[in-house]
């Protein structure tokens, strides 16, 4: 797997070199991501090699904790960038509206991502009436993700 998505990686570094005009930041980003997710594959390999010669990571799982660690930043940052059209929308914004999508789009992944692990330990569910959820979610992202969606925010 290591080899594949240095192959991966490599070829995307070349199609970017070889089209430059196209390239955006958002572009370098995915880079890195394939940059990190080829050396998390590599730590956990000799981290897995170490434990089964020596029974000890020897530093490897440091070394994957770290990068597992940014590859997840990256990951977040191009997955959020790309779903919000930044790179396609920037130039057309206003200073006012780019603030307003940075801080609101990470609430809003955030809040969400909080209802799903609250749903998934099985908090706010009704077992006396069969299983059935009531919508339980941390009050503080509420206000900052729905407000200036508008009725967009609600159907959420």
């Amino acid at each position: 797997m290591f080899s594949l998505f240095t192959l991966a990686t490599l070829m995307w570094g070349g199609y970017m070199y070889t089209n430059k005009q196209y390239v955006h930041k958002v572009h370098y980003l995915m880079l890195g991501l394939g940059v990190f997710k080829a050396l998390t594959l590599f730590s956990q390999a000799l981290m897995m090699h170490y434990i089964e010669r020596t029974g000890k990571a020897d530093g490897w799982n440091i070394a994957y904790y770290v990068f597992t660690f940014f590859r997840g930043v990256l990951f977040f940052t191009v997955v959020v960038l790309i779903g919000t059209g930044w790179s396609y929308m920037k130039p057309f914004l206003g200073d006012k509206e780019k603030r307003i999508i940075m801080i609101v789009v990470p609430l809003q992944v955030g809040g969400r991502g909080g209802r799903r692990s609250t749903q998934a330990r099985g908090e706010g569910r009704n077992v006396a009436a069969g299983g059935v959820g009531r919508r339980t979610e941390r009050p503080g992202w509420c206000p900052g993700r729905r407000m200036p969606w508008g009725h967009a925010g609600w159907a959420s």
